[in-house]
C-alpha cells in the first residue's frame, strides 16, 4: 500500500496553524493572528495531529517536515541563534561544495562521535 500524498495530508487551515505552532506561537496567538478563538486552534490542531499519526505538536512539526508539508526556511529561528546573512551563505556554499573536516580540527573516530583521537600516553592529538 502506498503513503498518501503530503499535500492531500492535512488541509490549507491545519497546514497554516501548524506552520504558526512550528514558528513558537501559542493557540493564543495563533488564534488572534487568525481570528479565531484559541479553541478553534486547538481543534483544528487535533484533526491534525489525527491525520499525521501523532499526538503532539512537536512530533506534528517534525512529522510535517519529515514528509516535506513545511519546509525548514519557513521556520525562524529565535534573534540569538538567528545566524548572519554572510555566514549562512558561507555555511550554504560549504554545504553545497562537499567540504569535509570539523571545526577546531576535531577528527570523528570510527563510532561517528566528536571525541578527539588519543595518541600516546595520553595525549590529545588535534
Amino acid at each position: 500500500m502506498t503513503a498518501p500524498a503530503p499535500a492531500r495530508v492535512l488541509t490549507r487551515r491545519q497546514l497554516e496553524v501548524l506552520r504558526l505552532a512550528a514558528n513558537g506561537n501559542t493557540s493564543a496567538e495563533i488564534g488572534q493572528r487568525l481570528f479565531v478563538t484559541r479553541d478553534t486552534v486547538n481543534g483544528v490542531l487535533r484533526y491534525a495531529y489525527r491525520a499525521l499519526g501523532v499526538t503532539d505538536r512537536a512530533h506534528a512539526v517534525a512529522v510535517a517536515l519529515r514528509l516535506g508539508l513545511i519546509g525548514l526556511d519557513e521556520i525562524r529561528l529565535p534573534e540569538p541563534l538567528a545566524p548572519s546573512r554572510a555566514l549562512a551563505a558561507s555555511v550554504a556554499a560549504e554545504l553545497r561544495s562537499g567540504a569535509r573536516g570539523e571545526p577546531g580540527g576535531v577528527q570523528r573516530g570510527a563510532g561517528g562521535h566528536g571525541a578527539e583521537r588519543a595518541g600516546f600516553a595520553g595525549e590529545v592529538r588535534r
